[in-house]
């Protein structure tokens, strides 16, 4: 907050209570809140100006993971968005005619910049769930996946392997047919997690080839590179 210069910051109404403690000792910007129906509340009568589009306009400060070192912000334009979204949307072989289930984070890149921005600029819906959510029951990821008809879902390697382990028939119809692109990265990506996860869920129509493999950086907005697995096991790696 500090650091970023923020003009003010957006929580679901039910959260204001105890953002409110922390953010009122740091800057007298306001809080504004999202109530159930949507509606956007500041508290009082003033309208804030966000401007118009612009391809080199900051759109949003960015953070690192700080694995290495203290978070540092990146500022990224709507076109630095734009023009990652749209490498996306490339190598993921997306279209409007995609659909996305999503249960990572919206603060962090792979699910704000993949999972939330992405949807909503190529314009195919994307249904979410609480990273909470998944961690309880990770049955659920999939269980979402199959009743949705998604085409696209993923996250970090240890999502796979802890499904994998974790996961527990309960007379629910799973079918993962319709899963073409299943995205892995944000950690190290193991070729043992994939084999075991596929072998796990062949029976439920998934298919090996659906995996990507892919790596990206808050400084580079999102994705640097991604591979995909072709029938036959050829592998095709795409920048």
């Amino acid at each position: 907050i500090a650091d970023g210069d923020a003009m003010c910051v957006l929580a679901d109404a039910d959260a204001v209570g105890s953002i409110e403690a922390s953010w009122s000792g740091m800057t007298e910007r306001p809080v504004l809140t999202i109530g159930r129906a949507g509606a956007l509340y500041t508290g009082d009568a003033s309208e804030t100006a966000f401007g118009t589009a612009s391809e080199d306009n900051v759109a949003i400060i960015q953070y690192t993971s700080g694995s290495t070192r203290a978070p540092r912000g990146v500022a990224l334009s709507e076109g630095n968005i734009i023009s990652n979204i749209s490498a996306i949307a490339e190598l993921f072989e997306l279209t409007e005619k995609s659909r996305a289930f999503v249960w990572l984070p919206p603060y962090h890149d792979m699910g704000l910049i993949g999972g939330v921005l992405t949807p909503a600029y190529i314009g195919f819906p994307v249904r979410m769930m609480s990273p909470l959510d998944f961690l309880k029951d990770p049955s659920s990821w999939l269980f979402q996946i199959s009743e949705s008809g998604a085409t696209v879902s993923g996250g970090p390697n240890f999502s796979y392997d802890l499904v994998t382990r974790k996961f527990r028939e309960d007379g629910r119809e799973l079918d993962l047919s319709n899963w073409q692109v299943a995205f892995n990265g944000a950690e190290p990506v193991r070729l043992k997690t994939m084999d075991g996860f596929s072998r796990r869920f062949a029976r439920y129509g998934f298919r090996s080839e659906a995996f990507l493999p892919c790596y990206g950086l808050a400084e580079a907005t999102l994705l640097v590179s991604g591979g995909r697995v072709r029938p036959g096991g050829a592998h095709e790696d795409r920048v």
